[in-house]
């Protein structure tokens, strides 16, 4: 398992407050999901950063009563519902908001509660977030396992630039070009199915 998964034991580990280093690893790897889909959402940096920080504090709060439960949804959807409070009580703050409005965010993000698991489809940007995100790690994960040259010209492919343009431009033939960009699209595919399936809680 790299350093950039998230797994059952991770989620699981989270339930200790004091689990520093557990923490740590999952700030890292979702803070800049949160943080993305709360600057396509529309919020400043600053309370983008602070939907994030405040994501933390709900999900220190909830985690040690979370038992994960795939039948009941995804941990993405779960997030996202954490997260769509969070950003629901800063615009309350703003607005000198209602408690009721509060009080229904709270009981959204129980995790207890079946509002918690509800689906986050639906929300396009969570979803593209999510998507771009979860490349992200795969394309890291497996940038040691090609040359440099081989990720280059894949990155031009998935600018947009043909076949020829980038097999001429790093002086390779059209049909060992083909063959890079499928070894690489392959391992990232892979490896995003490892990832989702982790995250989900395993096979």
């Amino acid at each position: 398992m790299g350093q950039h998964d998230t797994s059952p034991t991770l989620i699981e580990r989270l339930r200790d407050p004091a689990d520093a280093a557990a923490w740590s690893r999952f700030q890292s790897i979702y803070g800049d999901l949160v943080v993305r889909y709360c600057r396509a959402k529309g919020l400043q940096p600053a309370d983008a950063e602070d939907t994030w920080q405040f994501t933390l504090l709900k999900l220190t709060q909830a985690l040690p009563k979370f038992t994960y439960d795939r039948a009941r949804g995804r941990f993405r959807d779960y997030l996202f519902v954490v997260v769509r409070s969070a950003i629901t009580r800063l615009g309350d703050r703003l607005k000198s908001g209602s408690a009721g409005t509060a009080r229904r965010a709270q009981r959204a993000d129980d995790p207890t509660s079946d509002a918690a698991h509800a689906p986050a489809r639906g929300d396009e940007a969570w979803e593209r977030e999510w998507r771009d995100f979860h490349f992200r790690r795969a394309w890291l994960a497996i940038t040691p396992d090609f040359e440099p040259q081989s990720l280059a010209a894949f990155e031009c492919l998935l600018g947009g630039q043909s076949i020829s343009a980038v097999a001429g431009r790093f002086a390779m033939t059209e049909q060992g070009l083909h063959k890079v960009k499928q070894r690489v699209r392959n391992r990232l595919a892979e490896q995003i199915r490892v990832q989702v399936i982790e995250e989900d809680g395993g096979e």
